[in-house]
């Protein structure tokens, strides 16, 4: 475990202090509060005044009691609770202590049955005016006090707007937020949206009044799809590349959680043994992004860590070249393959990309020619919607010149590939893609029956049915039934709308966690701050215990996976389940996690060498945090700045134009409202257009560099490099030589 640090600036703590030696801070700081999304339901008596008015105050008090109970007992029967009461106004909460996936549908029915209860209050007591109430709910994020006098307490501004809405309702109605209506609209009926402005919020809040809940003629139904359909596509292209000898191309496309990893997984594992497979994953945190799916597959053939020594892995490159190529082929094929590992040349520019990308795919075809004389070969791209485009291009050289390599190449990826890049696959003779859509009510319900291992039959076909078709959703529902009492499963009522996927499984998988004993969550949490949802046991240990037995009750609640080659690296089961688990984050706990880390990888010059991006993350991530709870506090938003600013250095030097690009937009984003902007800022613009540039985003790299020399036209150094660039952009792009003239004549006279 690493030393004690201080949880405001990060230095090391001496044994025994109380306060930090630098800045002061006590060393015994409360615990961080807990951050979680719940449902709010906040309760109002209509006419209270003119009610207490009418009868004695004894009376009233009686009234008000029976009030109170009618509203705990109907809360409590749905696993909510009331929170707070004050005077004729109940505040209710859904998600506390524990998250249920459909708290909000929960909270509505709560809210329904409530109007017509307080209403029976009344006339069984015999009260001159009939008691009514008005009822606002909303769903958000909340801090929860854990300690002394605000143990227990909401703070947010969720609570705040469940109590506008219900001063918005009409009296004997329920006013949802838009929220809470995303997280509804399958199972509830609604009436017209509204606007409401809300005292204390700068927007107008969007609100839907509800009618009823949906009935069943309402349940809109989804196309049946039979997952054995892609399978025997899968299988059958398969067989067309070993017939053929030809390389092929399968695009397996989807909406997130749609299982698309399952099928391409039951795939692979229906291969004919003697079948090489090579996986790879894209990922926009990698050190060397670009090409990082092609290196993951080489270091597993060749056995090797990434942090492994360049010669050493040149050598093991060499000696597989050995195994797979001509003799008058090896060396060459050596240099190409490490070029995809980042070994080779460091002085190539972006200009040079196309030379690059040729050199790697046809390292790449080499190999596959070699591999594919033993036995088939699969290829599989995980997440390919993440790639970057030179990557996509050597995927798209191997299918076109693999013309006498039987290989089939496997992308899996969300339907943001097919935005990003529209022709995918075009041109390409033996290309194929499936798009994967929700399951039938059949084969849900078969899939929730086995991912429960026992569940019965009607139970399995309600989660079914709420979980849309989603094979992701049924998976996580059928994991939380563990721990619940499958009375209080979901209604059936419909499947879920495409569009309501997030903040559904985000409740599912908020539910999960809840459920987890209190060191496996603190585990999982902890474990989200790693920008990749994959991480090794001597990272988690920077900030977190990692004990066997609580990762192995992770490992058996499916959140978390071991790797299979690697048994120190696990990662999350989904990339969801690592977003809802840094969601549950108190901020003030992620800028101490954040900043233990990136202290920690820059603690000697060699791994900060190593890990710049990383370090920039973290220190982007704590930045963001410290401005989030005081925009006044800066100092770890200009660590941060330097940092990104130092990896997109690091990256355009070595021509990936894309990333330096990213991380240079990221720096501009924490560096401060654009009218404090200097010299620092304009340096950062000027990179920035310089990457544009080299992506051929011209009007985009030419905003940047104008921007950089109206923010320092006397800095020399700038000046050389925006008017270079600009300049060419006049010239070639803009046609204008006069202009054009001048910013060379500008930036000439800035380089002597």
């Amino acid at each position: 475990m690493a030393e004690p640090t201080c949880e405001r600036c990060g230095v090391v703590l001496p044994a025994g202090a109380k306060f930090c030696p630098n800045c002061a801070f006590p060393t015994s700081a409360p615990p961080a509060e807990e951050r979680k999304v719940v449902t709010v339901v906040f309760v109002d008596v209509v006419g209270s005044t003119q009610l207490s008015a009418q009868i004695d105050p004894e009376r009233y008090r009686e009234v008000i009691t029976a009030y109170y109970r009618e509203v705990s007992d109907e809360l409590e029967s749905l696993r909510g609770r009331a929170y707070n009461f004050a005077g004729d106004a109940v505040v209710g909460v859904f998600g506390i202590p524990t998250t249920h996936d459909d708290d909000a549908l929960r909270a509505i029915r709560a809210g329904l049955a409530l109007l017509e209860r307080v209403e029976r209050v009344g006339e069984r007591l015999g009260l001159p005016l009939p008691l009514r109430v008005r009822i606002g709910i909303n769903t958000g994020s909340v801090a929860i006090g854990t300690e002394g006098s605000e143990q227990g307490l909401l703070f947010g501004a969720t609570v705040n707007l469940a109590a506008r809405l219900q001063q918005a309702a009409d009296p004997g109605s329920v006013l949802v937020s838009d929220r809470t209506w995303l997280l509804t609209q399958a199972q509830v009926e609604y009436g017209e949206r509204r606007e409401v402005r809300a005292k204390g919020f700068d927007e107008v809040a969007i609100a839907w009044p509800v009618i009823a809940l949906a009935p069943g003629t309402t349940r809109r139904t989804i196309p049946f799809v039979d997952r054995k359909r892609e399978l025997r596509l899968l299988n059958d292209t398969f067989e067309g590349a070993l017939e053929t000898s030809r390389a092929h191309l399968v695009s397996l496309l989807g909406e997130p959680g749609i299982g698309k990893s399952r099928v391409a997984e039951e795939f692979l594992d229906g291969l004919p043994d003697g079948t090489k497979v090579m996986i790879g994953r894209a990922s926009p945190y990698e050190e060397d992004v670009t090409f990082a799916p092609l290196a993951q597959m080489l270091l597993h053939e060749l056995g090797e860590r990434d942090d492994a020594p360049a010669d050493e892995l040149l050598a093991r490159v060499h000696e597989l070249a050995e195994q797979c190529c001509p003799a008058d082929h090896v060396a060459e094929t050596t240099s190409q393959l490490g070029l995809a590992l980042g070994i080779g040349d460091d002085d190539r520019r972006t200009g040079e990309r196309r030379s690059r990308v040729a050199e790697i795919r046809a390292g790449m075809l080499a190999l596959l020619e070699g591999l594919s004389h033993r036995g088939p070969v699969v290829l599989v791209f995980e997440d390919a919607h993440l790639a970057q485009p030179s990557m996509l291009d050597v995927i798209e050289g191997i299918v076109r010149e693999g013309k006498r390599t039987p290989v089939l190449v496997l992308c899996v990826a969300r339907y943001d590939l097919l935005d990003e890049r529209p022709e995918w696959g075009g041109g390409l003779g033996d290309s194929l893609s499936l798009y994967l859509e929700p399951m039938g009510l059949d084969d849900a319900t078969l899939l929730a029956r086995e991912a429960s291992e026992g569940l019965d039959e009607a139970t399995a076909e309600r989660v079914a049915r709420h979980a849309g078709g989603n094979p992701f959703f049924i998976v996580e529902t059928t994991g939380m039934l563990r721990h619940i009492d499958k009375d209080h499963l979901p209604s059936e009522s419909g499947p879920t709308p495409g569009d309501l996927l997030p903040p559904t499984v985000q409740a599912v998988i908020a539910s999960r966690i809840d459920h987890l004993p209190a060191a496996a969550r603190d585990l999982v949490r902890k474990a989200s701050v790693f920008a990749r949802s994959t991480f090794d046991l001597s990272e988690l240990a920077l900030i977190a215990e990692p004990s066997p037995k609580v990762l192995e009750l992770l490992e058996d609640e499916e959140l978390l996976l071991r790797d299979d080659e690697r048994s120190d690296t696990w990662r999350f089961r989904h990339g969801l389940v690592r977003d809802v688990a840094y969601e549950s984050l108190p901020k003030r706990e992620r800028q101490r996690l954040h900043l233990r880390v990136a202290n920690e990888l820059a603690r000697d010059e060699a791994t900060a060498a190593r890990y710049p991006r990383s370090i920039a993350y973290h220190l982007e991530r704590a930045a963001v945090a410290a401005l989030d709870l005081d925009p006044r506090s800066r100092e770890l938003a200009d660590r941060a700045v330097e940092a990104l600013l130092h990896a997109g250095d690091l990256a355009l030097d070595a021509s990936d134009a894309l990333a330096a690009s990213d991380l240079y937009s990221r720096a501009l984003a924490v560096s401060g409202p654009r009218r404090t902007w200097g010299a620092r800022e304009a340096a950062i613009l000027s990179h920035l257009g310089e990457a544009r540039y080299w992506l051929g985003s011209f009007e985009s790299g030419a905003t940047a560099l104008e921007r950089a020399l109206e923010l320092a036209p006397e800095d020399a150094k700038i000046r050389s490099q925006a008017a270079r660039f600009l300049g060419d952009i006049e010239l070639s792009i803009r046609g204008n030589r006069e202009r054009a003239g001048e910013l060379f004549d500008q930036a000439l006279g800035a380089a002597r």
